[in-house]
């Protein structure tokens, strides 16, 4: 992607000019040692990935150089996680001075990117060509940078005022889709979803998906680089809990409108701008706000739903309670009880079916039947509790047999999360026996299962501190290459890095009726 393209519109420093040149030098370096580089720590690279990881490498010079905060704020999330800036790169507790562009890194830097631009290929974080490649990068940019002056027109956006919500809303949307460290993932993240960079994607990416960045989203990092209160920063990470709802507008004086959400009665003060022109008094509302200073702004795009009658409206809150409850938890704390007291019963009832909180089935088919047994024997349990009578058989064994009716065969694990619900990991039987290998001779199929164990969004952090505990944390090591194979603090990482959203706020993956 071209270099212009990426910077804030409007804003120039005096060393912007000089960095298409030093894009254009390191691209040159690269070329002649491509081959090289794809034997050892890079698939082969086209051009124009090529001229991509040099953009960024630039990019990421050029923020330590003009102190713009992307990377200093990366790191200060690693020391508060991790205990060090730089995890499983800079040997022991040793720091760098915040203006340097260390080898170390560029090492982290390259190492992560890479996972991005070539998602099907994981170097070691400490192999030897990288290190090597870091230590010639460096060399070469912080001589560039020497010649260039401090001065940056991103630094000058990103300083400029942060009043009101859509400021830092302008801010978060060139982050996420322009800047060095997430626009890689925000073009994977829009090929996964449509493929089309429309306001909804960019909004849900910029507000609620982590990456592996150690799993940081634009809305943590930007929290940090701003020039705001502790309270506005702790504010701004709260934004991946938009509250999406069906509003009802109760009053409209621009700049600001009155309206309340139909699922809690709470009203909301909205700063509408343009919005205030646009919607009516009386008229319902479905879309997202997200706060800012006292105030309430609208997010992505919203639909507008008219007048409707009493009866409509229910009939729609019940549809959207069904369809996305874990959205409605984030405002009705009421129900979040609710359903961790139901969670809890869960729990306590799979802990006394199966004996324990991990289970593993001989194939798909066993899994389903055994989930469905569960189920009828808890809501047996609960009906006679209660009084009630029984439900039928056929009310829990369809939805799992139509879940897992095309998966491979193959051992099944099935894990009780005790915080969300039940979680599955299929070709489980790879991932057993490489936990017990403890790292030693894991077979291809092994390291890669391990590997997705670790990467899917299903598995929680619990599932797999669960095996850590039967096992050990050799065989994760292994998997990423990581030596030495009992580094606890590698495990920690990856974690933090692949299962970001886990270490957010979360609710039980579990439906409750009730509005």
């Amino acid at each position: 992607m071209d270099f212009l393209s990426n910077r804030p519109p409007g804003f120039q420093g005096n060393g912007d000019r000089y960095l298409p040149a030093v894009i254009k030098k390191l691209t040159n370096y690269f070329k002649p040692r491509r081959k090289k580089l794809a034997a050892e720590i890079f698939p082969p690279l086209s051009n124009q990935q090529l001229r991509a990881l040099s953009t960024a490498l630039v990019e990421f010079s050029e923020d330590i150089h003009n102190d713009i905060g992307l990377w200093k704020s990366l790191e200060q999330y690693h020391r508060e996680f991790f205990g060090k800036s730089l995890p499983l790169i800079l040997p022991g507790r040793r720091e760098m001075n915040a203006e340097a562009i260390s080898p170390y890194r560029i090492q982290h830097f390259i190492w992560v990117l890479n996972s991005q631009i070539n998602p099907d290929f994981i170097p070691a974080p400490n192999h030897p060509e990288l290190m090597n490649l870091a230590e010639q990068l460096s060399e070469i940019l912080i001589g560039e940078f020497k010649k260039i002056p401090a001065d940056s027109g991103v630094k000058k956006f990103l300083e400029e005022p942060n009043e009101f919500g859509w400021q830092i809303k302008k801010k978060a949307v060139w982050m996420g889709t322009s800047s060095y460290l997430f626009r890689h993932c925000f073009q994977l993240y829009v090929e996964e979803h449509g493929g089309k960079p429309d306001i909804e994607t960019i909004d849900d990416f910029i507000c609620q998906e982590t990456t592996e960045w150690s799993g940081l989203g634009v809305i943590d990092i930007l929290a940090a680089v701003l020039k705001i209160s502790e309270k506005r920063r702790s504010e701004l990470r709260s934004w991946y809990e938009r509250h999406t709802a069906i509003f009802k507008v109760q009053s409209i004086e621009p700049p600001m409108m009155k309206a309340l959400n139909t699922f809690n009665e709470a009203p909301y003060h909205i700063r509408g701008d343009e919005a205030c022109n646009f919607f009516k008094e009386g008229e319902l509302i479905l879309g997202s706000l997200y706060p800012c200073n006292n105030e309430w702004y609208w997010s992505g795009a919203q639909a507008r739903l008219g007048h409707l009658a009493e009866k409509n409206i229910q009939e729609l809150k019940d549809d959207f309670i069904q369809r996305s409850s874990n959205i409605v938890y984030r405002y009705r704390p009421d129900l979040v009880a609710k359903v961790k007291e139901n969670l809890a019963m869960q729990y306590e009832g799979f802990r006394k079916y199966f004996g324990e909180p991990l289970v593993v089935f001989p194939n798909t088919q066993k899994l389903n039947e055994g989930i469905a047994k569960f189920f009828q024997k808890f809501n047996e349990d609960r009906a006679r509790e209660l009084g009630r009578k029984a439900p039928k058989p056929t009310q829990f064994s369809k939805p799992f047999s139509e879940a897992f009716k095309a998966v491979p065969s193959g051992k099944a694990g099935l894990f009780f999360n005790a915080d969300e619900g039940m979680e599955t990991m299929l070709d489980f039987g790879g991932v057993i026996s490489g936990f017990q290998k403890k790292g030693w001779e894991l077979s291809e199929n092994e390291a890669e299962v391990i590997r997705q164990f670790i990467f899917s969004e299903n598995i929680s952090p619990n599932f797999i501190s669960y095996m850590i505990d039967q096992y050990g944390i050799e065989a994760i090591n292994a998997a990423f290459w990581i030596e030495p194979l009992n580094d606890k603090s590698a495990v920690e990482y990856m974690l933090r890095r692949y299962k970001g959203r886990f270490y957010r706020r979360r609710f039980p993956a579990v439906s409750i009726a009730g509005t």
